[in-house]
């Protein structure tokens, strides 16, 4: 894919995109012009056929962001009428015109070279599985690079479409061994929660697991999608549609995808018409990864989730034996949750996660539960975790998206049957390369083919690398056991501030922080990390401009982590 140049083609929309962001700021100024008349009409359009939330802002980043994608959408959907079939497609359309007429950008000119390299790529697609290739590549690649924070803070990993395809058919198999049902039988409802461009839907559109007979119903009534980002909502719908009339001959549009944040209504009423009312069988896709951000100084926060986050603490967290429990609230976990929740009594879950569920004090009550919530649990781990054995780890399965490993975990809900869970567990292979990888899972029929162990968890909910009772019985160091004080010592929010292994150098941080946070107090705001850490308690203290003068006292000897003797600097402001 780099004769595309697809990472250099991303670098350069940043900037492009904004541009076409104060373009189209500068015309709707005009209150009274056609682009800002056009622009309230295509703002309604939006917001009646898809969600009353959307913002002026999202429609006019979205229309910045298609202005920069939409010659490679017009390859890529060249010879579909989507005006005539597609509401959203027709507002953005007639939107786009507008803008055209009121001095077209010059910026995009700059690209006509990338442009002309996809048109040609594109004409020699002879195949559905290489436009979706196309597709996955692209909008990995536009968020990833192009738009970094919104994919940090969404956690976006476009999905490899061997996954896609091995995640469905393993749905289909295992739909079939435990309920003598297939995903194109009548009553069986799928649900893609984190859409995207619509890769799964597509996917199982041209897989041959729908039978041409059922394909109209299943298209109409029983196929459903959310996705959050509006420009990614748009790729989708045109996606399925086109996909659905290459397959039947039928430009039909398609009703069953919604633009929403699949974690916000969960709890709610679904809206006849807008979420899937019927009792969801299914659910696939490939939740987003994003536990928050990495600092304060990203000004990048995920969104909160009270309602959903209140079901984790009383399940994952409360079973759970871990101190820290911040990882619980990772989205993808979140997700795990939701669909828990959203599958009713009877149905089937087939998820691409990370794979750090199946093993670790934090996610014990996560695993206690699936345990206690699922008749059957298979799991098909693909490895990659860069933090350990990376290289018996292998090949990352998202490449640069992730650093993590990953799985494929398909989980089976039956009321009748009594837990605990039949936990199945196989893994690809060690030492192999992402493509080798990716070839492996192709290969595989289906979950239910893969070679894999039967696991009986222990009591203390361990999966893999089951503990030993032994250990219980011995005397424990501290809380009672050998020593009766016991701690982690100072500990603080910026530990490679505050603490160095020269004084000197440690003065010189320090100084340097104490005049950059009086400096934000006098208007000069930052969040260059080398010049200061925000914690969200120095981020109160500056917001109440407390002054932070620097300490002249000698930085105080303490022992670090416990054993290493550094020297710190003792303010607590700065912990």
């Amino acid at each position: 894919m780099t004769t595309l140049g697809w990472e250099g083609w991303a670098r350069d929309i940043a900037a492009i995109a904004a541009a076409h962001v104060t373009r189209i700021r500068g015309l709707l100024a005009q209150t009274r012009s056609a682009p800002a008349r056009q622009f309230e009409v295509f703002l309604a359009d939006l917001r009646g056929t898809l969600n009353d939330s959307i913002t002026a802002d999202e429609a006019i980043d979205t229309l910045a962001q298609h202005l920069v994608t939409r010659p490679v959408f017009e390859a890529l959907f060249d010879g579909y009428d989507l005006v005539a079939t597609n509401p959203v497609a027709a507002a953005m359309e007639r939107m786009l015109a507008t803008l055209d007429e009121h001095g077209p950008a010059a910026e995009n000119e700059t690209l006509e070279s990338f442009y002309a390299a996809v048109r040609r790529r594109v004409r020699g697609v002879d195949n559905a599985e290489g436009r979706q290739r196309i597709l996955v590549e692209l909008y990995d690649q536009f968020f990833s690079v192009a738009f970094r924070r919104v994919a940090d803070r969404l956690g976006i990993v476009y999905t490899p479409i061997e996954i896609v395809d091995f995640i469905l058919r393993s749905a289909d198999a295992v739909l079939r061994r435990e309920f003598g049902q297939g995903l194109t039988d009548e009553g069986v409802h799928i649900l893609d929660g984190f859409a995207g461009t619509g890769t799964f839907l597509v996917r199982l559109l041209q897989s041959g697991l729908i039978r041409p007979a059922d394909l109209a119903r299943k298209y109409a009534r029983e196929l459903h999608g959310n996705e959050i980002l509006l420009l990614a909502h748009h790729i989708a719908g045109v996606n399925i549609q086109t996909t659905y009339t290459d397959l039947t001959g039928q430009p039909e549009h398609f009703p069953g995808l919604v633009l929403t944040d699949t974690f916000q209504p969960w709890h709610q009423s679904w809206q006849p018409g807008r979420l899937p009312s019927p009792p969801i069988t299914v659910i696939v896709g490939n939740p987003p990864y994003s536990v928050g951000q990495a600092s304060a100084n990203d000004n990048n926060a995920n969104e909160r989730y009270p309602d959903l986050d209140e079901e984790i603490r009383r399940t994952y967290a409360d079973r759970s034996t871990a101190t820290n429990k911040n990882s619980l609230y990772n989205s993808y976990i979140r997700a795990i949750r939701w669909a828990s929740l959203r599958i009713g009594d009877r149905g089937v879950i087939a998820f691409v996660t990370p794979n750090g569920l199946l093993d670790g004090n934090s996610t014990d009550g996560l695993r206690k539960s699936l345990a206690d919530e699922f008749a059957t649990i298979h799991v098909f781990d693909l490895g990659g975790d860069q933090k350990g054995d990376w290289r018996r780890e292998g090949g990352k399965i998202f490449g640069a998206g992730s650093q993590v490993g990953i799985c494929v975990i398909v989980l089976v809900r039956d009321r009748t049957r009594v837990p605990p869970a039949s936990v199945h567990y196989g893994r690809v292979g060690d030492y192999l390369g992402r493509e080798a990888k990716l070839a492996r899972v192709a290969a595989a029929e289906d979950i239910l083919t893969v070679a894999s162990t039967a696991i009986v968890p222990n009591s203390q909910g361990d999966w893999l690398n089951q503990r030993s009772d032994t250990f219980l019985a011995y005397l424990a160091l501290g809380d009672g056991g050998i020593f009766e004080r016991h701690g982690r010592g100072y500990e603080t929010g910026r530990d490679v501030w505050v603490y160095g292994s020269s004084a000197a150098g440690l003065r010189r941080v320090m100084r340097r922080a104490t005049e950059t946070y009086a400096g934000v107090l006098d208007g000069h705001a930052t969040n260059d990390e080398s010049l200061i850490k925000w914690t969200v308690t120095l981020q109160s203290l500056a917001k109440r401009r407390v002054p932070l003068p620097y300490d002249e006292r000698p930085p105080v000897q303490a022992t670090y982590r416990p054993f290493c003797p550094q020297w710190m600097y003792a303010d607590r402001n700065w912990s």
